[in-house]
């Protein structure tokens, strides 16, 4: 649960869909294409980290599902018509 200044205590998913109703078509466009960029460069540097040689290091392991659990977060950001089309 998440308490906003004037607002009642909501749910992450219901500041989430407050935030978003209010966001023109075009700004929830942008938002949503920056949310998945920034979900696949933490992919991304997840896939590189744990093919090193020294992957199997703890502060590597810990580097890898720290990214991992980043995009998992900013995929649960995107919007639910948004999740249908990716």
């Amino acid at each position: 649960m998440l308490a906003i200044h004037g607002l009642s205590t909501l749910s992450d998913d219901g500041v989430r869909t407050i935030l978003m109703d209010s966001f023109t078509a075009r700004k929830r466009a942008a938002s949503t294409a920056d949310i998945e960029a920034a979900r696949q460069m933490a992919l991304t540097a997840a896939i590189t980290i744990e093919v090193r040689g020294d992957a199997g290091a703890v502060r590597q392991q810990a580097a890898a599902a720290a990214l991992q659990g980043l995009a998992e977060g900013l995929q649960s950001l995107k919007a639910p018509a948004d999740e249908a089309q990716s």
